[in-house]
Protein backbone atom coordinates (compact mmCIF):
# COMPACT_ATOMS: atom_id res chain seq x y z
CA UNK A 1 0.00 0.00 0.00
CA UNK A 2 1.09 3.47 -0.69
CA UNK A 3 1.60 5.29 2.58
CA UNK A 4 3.08 8.26 0.22
CA UNK A 5 1.89 11.94 2.11
CA UNK A 6 0.24 13.41 -0.89
CA UNK A 7 0.52 17.35 -1.35
CA UNK A 8 -2.40 18.90 -0.15
CA UNK A 9 -5.14 20.50 -2.17
CA UNK A 10 -3.79 24.45 -3.39
CA UNK A 11 -0.75 23.02 -3.89
CA UNK A 12 0.51 23.80 -7.71
CA UNK A 13 1.13 19.85 -7.77
CA UNK A 14 -2.00 18.59 -5.34
CA UNK A 15 -2.63 15.03 -4.96
CA UNK A 16 1.24 13.97 -6.29
CA UNK A 17 3.52 12.31 -3.56
CA UNK A 18 5.60 14.69 -1.74
CA UNK A 19 9.28 13.86 -1.95
CA UNK A 20 8.12 10.47 -2.93
CA UNK A 21 9.50 9.89 -6.48
CA UNK A 22 12.54 8.66 -7.38
CA UNK A 23 12.13 9.33 -11.25
CA UNK A 24 10.83 12.66 -12.75
CA UNK A 25 10.16 12.82 -16.28
CA UNK A 26 9.29 16.31 -17.87
CA UNK A 27 8.09 17.89 -20.88
CA UNK A 28 7.62 21.52 -20.33
CA UNK A 29 5.52 23.85 -22.37
CA UNK A 30 7.78 25.67 -23.48
CA UNK A 31 7.20 29.24 -25.36
CA UNK A 32 9.45 29.73 -28.48
CA UNK A 33 9.59 33.12 -30.52
CA UNK A 34 9.14 32.34 -34.20
CA UNK A 35 10.36 34.88 -36.75
CA UNK A 36 8.15 34.37 -39.88
CA UNK A 37 4.27 34.14 -40.52
CA UNK A 38 5.01 30.88 -42.13
CA UNK A 39 6.56 29.62 -38.34
CA UNK A 40 3.49 30.35 -36.87
CA UNK A 41 1.83 26.92 -37.77
CA UNK A 42 5.08 25.08 -36.34
CA UNK A 43 4.83 26.94 -32.89
CA UNK A 44 3.89 25.31 -30.01
CA UNK A 45 1.25 27.91 -29.30
CA UNK A 46 -0.61 27.20 -31.98
CA UNK A 47 -1.32 23.34 -30.55
CA UNK A 48 -1.22 23.82 -26.91
CA UNK A 49 -1.01 26.68 -23.62
CA UNK A 50 2.43 27.42 -23.34
CA UNK A 51 4.34 29.07 -20.38
CA UNK A 52 7.26 31.44 -19.76
CA UNK A 53 10.72 30.45 -18.71
CA UNK A 54 10.04 32.35 -15.20
CA UNK A 55 6.91 30.27 -14.69
CA UNK A 56 8.50 26.80 -15.76
CA UNK A 57 11.06 27.23 -13.22
CA UNK A 58 8.61 28.64 -10.25
CA UNK A 59 7.14 25.07 -10.72
CA UNK A 60 7.64 23.55 -6.84
CA UNK A 61 9.40 19.87 -8.98
CA UNK A 62 11.42 19.71 -5.81
CA UNK A 63 8.47 18.76 -3.65
CA UNK A 64 8.16 15.79 -5.37
CA UNK A 65 11.33 14.44 -5.94
CA UNK A 66 12.73 11.64 -3.71
CA UNK A 67 16.45 12.31 -1.83
CA UNK A 68 17.89 10.38 -4.84
CA UNK A 69 15.64 11.19 -7.58
CA UNK A 70 16.73 11.24 -11.29
CA UNK A 71 15.38 13.92 -13.49
CA UNK A 72 14.71 13.27 -17.48
CA UNK A 73 14.02 16.61 -19.06
CA UNK A 74 12.66 17.05 -23.06
CA UNK A 75 14.34 20.24 -24.33
CA UNK A 76 15.36 21.48 -27.44
CA UNK A 77 18.71 22.47 -29.04
CA UNK A 78 18.24 26.51 -28.91
CA UNK A 79 17.81 25.71 -25.30
CA UNK A 80 20.81 24.14 -24.57
CA UNK A 81 22.96 26.38 -26.85
CA UNK A 82 21.62 29.25 -24.10
CA UNK A 83 22.50 27.29 -21.27
CA UNK A 84 18.19 27.52 -20.13
CA UNK A 85 17.66 24.03 -19.43
CA UNK A 86 20.33 24.54 -16.70
CA UNK A 87 18.58 27.44 -15.30
CA UNK A 88 15.53 25.26 -15.23
CA UNK A 89 17.37 21.96 -13.88
CA UNK A 90 18.75 24.06 -11.11
CA UNK A 91 15.62 26.10 -9.88
CA UNK A 92 14.14 22.46 -9.32
CA UNK A 93 16.55 21.32 -7.25
CA UNK A 94 19.01 19.38 -9.51
CA UNK A 95 22.16 18.97 -10.77
CA UNK A 96 22.92 18.80 -14.72
CA UNK A 97 23.96 15.28 -15.63
CA UNK A 98 23.92 14.43 -18.93
CA UNK A 99 22.49 13.97 -22.68
CA UNK A 100 20.38 11.06 -22.20
CA UNK A 101 18.55 10.54 -25.03
CA UNK A 102 18.10 12.26 -28.77
CA UNK A 103 14.87 11.56 -30.63
CA UNK A 104 15.60 11.02 -34.10
CA UNK A 105 12.51 12.15 -36.32
CA UNK A 106 11.45 9.95 -39.12
CA UNK A 107 8.90 10.50 -41.68
CA UNK A 108 7.25 7.70 -41.71
CA UNK A 109 7.10 4.37 -39.45
CA UNK A 110 9.21 2.46 -42.20
CA UNK A 111 10.86 5.02 -44.29
CA UNK A 112 14.31 3.59 -42.71
CA UNK A 113 13.54 0.42 -43.94
CA UNK A 114 12.79 1.45 -47.66
CA UNK A 115 14.53 4.42 -48.32
CA UNK A 116 18.32 4.78 -49.24
CA UNK A 117 18.04 8.74 -49.18
CA UNK A 118 17.94 9.83 -45.98
CA UNK A 119 16.83 13.67 -46.99
CA UNK A 120 13.55 11.02 -47.42
CA UNK A 121 13.72 8.75 -44.45
CA UNK A 122 14.35 12.24 -41.72
CA UNK A 123 11.85 14.93 -40.77
CA UNK A 124 12.92 18.52 -41.01
CA UNK A 125 11.67 20.77 -38.98
CA UNK A 126 11.72 24.46 -38.88
CA UNK A 127 15.65 25.92 -37.53
CA UNK A 128 16.04 29.59 -37.72
CA UNK A 129 19.87 27.70 -38.77
CA UNK A 130 19.87 24.30 -39.64
CA UNK A 131 16.59 22.57 -39.86
CA UNK A 132 16.03 20.37 -36.86
CA UNK A 133 15.38 16.08 -37.13
CA UNK A 134 16.11 16.18 -33.47
CA UNK A 135 14.34 16.41 -29.70
CA UNK A 136 16.41 16.10 -26.40
CA UNK A 137 16.33 14.46 -23.42
CA UNK A 138 18.55 15.89 -20.76
CA UNK A 139 19.12 13.68 -17.52
CA UNK A 140 19.93 15.44 -14.02
CA UNK A 141 20.58 14.06 -10.66
CA UNK A 142 19.27 14.88 -7.07
CA UNK A 143 21.41 13.10 -4.18
CA UNK A 144 22.75 9.95 -5.66
CA UNK A 145 20.34 7.73 -7.41
CA UNK A 146 21.62 4.45 -9.29
CA UNK A 147 21.19 3.27 -12.22
CA UNK A 148 19.77 -0.37 -12.99
CA UNK A 149 20.96 -1.06 -16.67
CA UNK A 150 24.24 -0.30 -18.59
CA UNK A 151 23.20 -1.35 -21.87
CA UNK A 152 20.52 1.24 -22.29
CA UNK A 153 21.11 3.44 -25.94
CA UNK A 154 20.83 7.28 -26.32
CA UNK A 155 19.15 7.53 -30.36
CA UNK A 156 16.00 7.01 -30.21
CA UNK A 157 14.48 6.98 -33.94
CA UNK A 158 10.97 6.55 -34.79
CA UNK A 159 8.38 8.71 -36.77
CA UNK A 160 6.95 11.85 -35.70
CA UNK A 161 3.13 12.01 -34.35
CA UNK A 162 1.23 14.87 -33.62
CA UNK A 163 2.65 18.00 -31.97
CA UNK A 164 4.55 17.99 -28.89
CA UNK A 165 3.75 13.69 -28.72
CA UNK A 166 6.72 12.13 -27.43
CA UNK A 167 7.56 8.63 -28.44
CA UNK A 168 6.77 5.90 -25.52
CA UNK A 169 9.77 4.29 -26.49
CA UNK A 170 11.51 7.06 -24.40
CA UNK A 171 9.45 6.04 -21.60
CA UNK A 172 10.42 2.24 -21.38
CA UNK A 173 14.08 3.31 -21.71
CA UNK A 174 13.84 5.74 -18.27
CA UNK A 175 12.47 2.50 -16.84
CA UNK A 176 15.23 0.16 -17.92
CA UNK A 177 18.04 2.33 -16.60
CA UNK A 178 16.40 3.30 -13.48
CA UNK A 179 15.00 0.20 -12.74
CA UNK A 180 11.45 1.89 -11.56
CA UNK A 181 8.91 4.51 -12.46
CA UNK A 182 8.21 7.72 -11.07
CA UNK A 183 5.87 10.65 -12.45
CA UNK A 184 5.85 12.64 -15.03
CA UNK A 185 4.99 16.27 -15.53
CA UNK A 186 3.29 18.13 -18.49
CA UNK A 187 1.96 14.96 -20.19
CA UNK A 188 -0.18 14.08 -22.78
CA UNK A 189 -0.17 10.55 -22.46
CA UNK A 190 -0.09 7.89 -19.62
CA UNK A 191 1.82 4.97 -19.28
CA UNK A 192 1.20 2.05 -16.74
CA UNK A 193 2.97 2.19 -13.27
CA UNK A 194 3.34 6.25 -13.60
CA UNK A 195 1.68 9.00 -11.89
CA UNK A 196 0.70 11.98 -14.90
CA UNK A 197 0.32 15.36 -14.27
CA UNK A 198 -0.73 18.11 -17.00
CA UNK A 199 -3.40 19.89 -18.75
CA UNK A 200 -4.19 17.76 -21.40
CA UNK A 201 -3.71 14.09 -19.67
CA UNK A 202 -4.49 11.30 -22.24
CA UNK A 203 -4.82 12.86 -25.31
CA UNK A 204 -2.67 10.70 -26.90
CA UNK A 205 -3.97 7.89 -25.20
CA UNK A 206 -6.42 7.31 -27.70
CA UNK A 207 -4.61 8.08 -30.88
CA UNK A 208 -1.78 4.58 -30.30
Amino acid sequence: MDDCERLPAGHFFAGLKRNGYPVIYADPPWSFVTRTEAGQGRSPSQHYATRSLDEIKADPVADLAAEDCHLFLWTTGPMVAAGMHVDVIRAWGFKPSSLAFVWVKTNAPDSIRYSENWDDVLFAGAGFTTRQNAELVVLARRGAPKRAATDVRQIVVTRRWEHSRKPAEVRRRIERYTGTTGVELYSRASGPGWDIFGNEVGKFDEVG
